[in-house]
């Protein structure tokens, strides 16, 4: 699963044109190449599309405009919960525990209200060993 939470006491606005982008390191893959899953806000209608590029690259494209709540303890945010089901992340067995395998990176062209730079990355680490 990919996507935005939200970590403003206002709430978070979004709209076309943000994208979030996510990416592999050190062998992990995505696959099938091509599978689709929406991405919306928590318990609501899509708002956008996330598409696997290619292995190493997920791209996620907001197409509507809206508003959700803060969701630093209650989850609020944009997410693509379709990605737990047909979708596969396959890191090496190879992958030491620790190694950097999946991150995600939101772009907003026009400022996202709330917006803070130093939480528009997210990284994600091996625990344990790949399968």
């Amino acid at each position: 699963m990919t996507g935005l939470w939200c970590l403003t006491a206002a709430g978070c606005d979004y709209e076309p044109g943000m994208k979030i982008i996510v990416q592999t390191a050190n062998g992990a893959t995505f696959s099938p190449v091509g599978a689709t899953a929406p991405i919306s806000p928590v318990f609501g209608d899509p708002v956008g599309t996330c598409t696997i590029i290619n292995p190493q690259l997920v791209g996620c494209t907001i197409t509507e405009s809206g508003h959700v709540p803060n969701g630093s303890d209650t989850g609020h945010g944009l997410i693509a919960p379709d990605f737990n089901t047909g979708i596969t992340l396959t890191v090496p067995k190879s992958t030491p525990s620790g190694a950097l395998v999946v991150q995600d990176h939101w772009y907003d062209p026009s400022g996202m209200a709330g917006d803070n730079p130093a939480d528009n990355e997210a990284n994600f680490y091996v625990h344990g060993k790949g399968k």
